[in-house]
């Protein structure tokens, strides 16, 4: 019978987790002032991650991308659409503008150092090369016998 005992490490990330859970649940009303979430896909390859967040209308100096142990954080602000004249009126909005924050959990470290991100046509595409994962392999342990 094979059983997994967790290390402390990995109980203090399932407790982050649960709590910000709990804290995304407590705070569901949208954001002062507009918020938005933009679209996200994450793509992993053997040897990178790729995110492509869906960002129309945004230039670069807009939006700021830093890492984070293994988290991606996007951050920006998205301006409103200019208004309308007083006889027009909109008969839907669904296209979000305002601030945006993004805390994207990465799978496995990556190098900080050759991540490049890209906007083009809308969309920032962010690529993360990944870091060798040591956790993944077995190495055995020769097992000394002491004499008595």
């Amino acid at each position: 019978m094979k059983r997994r005992i967790p290390s402390g490490l990995e109980l203090e990330h399932l407790q982050r987790h649960v709590t910000e859970l709990l804290d995304m649940l407590a705070t569901l009303e949208a954001p002062a002032g507009g918020g938005w979430t933009p679209p996200v896909d994450i793509l992993a390859l053997p040897d990178r991650f790729i995110v492509r967040i869906d960002l129309p209308g945004m230039r670069p100096e807009g939006i700021s991308v830093s890492i984070r142990d293994t988290e991606l954080r996007v951050a920006g602000c998205k301006q409103p659409p200019a208004p309308v004249a007083p006889h027009r009126r909109f008969h839907a909005v669904e296209r979000g503008f305002g601030h945006f924050e993004l805390e994207i959990p990465l799978p496995s470290p990556v190098q900080c150092s050759g991540t490049t991100a890209r906007l083009r046509q809308g969309v920032l595409e962010i690529e993360l090369p990944r870091l060798p994962e040591r956790r993944c392999t077995a190495h055995p342990v020769r097992i000394d016998e002491e004499e008595p």
